[in-house]
C-alpha cells in the first residue's frame, strides 16, 4: 500500500504540471491578444505632413525641450532661432506603439513652425513617455509617416513615404531594443510611369 500514496503524489504532481502549462497557455494567448487589441486601440495609424491630426493633443514642454535641442542648428531663414522654439510650433497625436500601454506621441510641425518643413516633406518625430520623461524614438523627414500591423521588439514597425522627383520613397523602420529608438531596416525607391 505505501506505493498507493506515492502513485498519488506522482499523479497529482504530473496533473498540477498539466494544470500549469495549460494556465501559462491561457496567459500568453490572453496577452498576445490584449496586446494586439491595446496596440490598435491608438486610433490614427496614418499621419500625413499636409493633413491635421485627427486627434491632435497639447505637445508637453519637455518634448518642447528636447525639439529645441534638437533644432540648435537649424536656421529658419526669418531671423527666427531657435531660443524662439515653442509648443505653438509643433502639432502632437497619442498613438500606441507597443502593448504595454506606454504612451507615444507622433510629432510634427504645425503652421507656427512651417519653416521646418521642404516641399513634399517634413520632419516627423516620435517620443514615448516613461515616468517623467520623454525618449525620442523617431526623428525622420516624410510626407506620410503609417505605423504598421508588424512588430518587431515589441514595437509596431514604421513606414516613411517620401515623394521625389519622378517617383516616391518608401522606408521601412523597426524598433532596435538596444538603442531605444527605430533604425531604417530597409528602403525603396518606386518610380513614376
Amino acid at each position: 500500500m505505501p506505493n498507493d500514496g506515492y502513485k498519488n503524489l506522482i499523479s497529482l504532481r504530473k496533473g498540477t504540471q498539466y494544470v500549469r502549462r495549460r494556465l501559462l497557455r491561457v496567459v500568453l494567448l490572453t496577452g498576445m491578444l490584449a496586446q494586439h487589441l491595446y496596440s490598435d486601440a491608438g486610433g490614427q495609424k496614418t499621419f500625413e505632413l499636409e493633413e491635421p491630426f485627427q486627434r491632435p493633443v497639447p505637445v508637453p514642454q519637455r518634448v518642447v525641450t528636447i525639439l529645441r535641442s534638437a533644432l540648435q542648428n537649424f536656421d529658419c531663414g526669418d531671423g527666427k532661432t531657435f531660443a524662439d522654439v515653442s509648443a505653438s510650433w509643433f502639432t502632437a497625436a497619442d498613438v500606441r506603439l507597443n502593448g504595454s500601454g506606454l504612451p507615444a506621441l507622433v510629432v510634427k510641425a504645425s503652421q507656427n513652425g512651417a519653416c521646418l518643413d521642404g516641399a513634399n516633406i517634413g520632419p516627423f518625430w516620435v517620443f514615448e513617455h516613461r515616468g517623467y520623461q520623454y525618449n525620442m524614438l523617431l526623428n525622420e523627414n516624410a510626407l506620410v509617416l503609417t505605423v504598421l500591423d508588424s512588430f518587431t521588439n515589441g514595437y509596431h514597425d514604421i513606414q516613411l513615404n517620401a515623394a521625389l522627383g519622378g517617383g516616391r520613397y518608401v522606408g521601412y523602420l523597426k524598433y532596435e531594443f538596444r538603442r531605444g529608438q527605430y533604425r531604417l531596416a530597409s528602403r525603396r525607391t518606386v518610380r513614376a510611369n
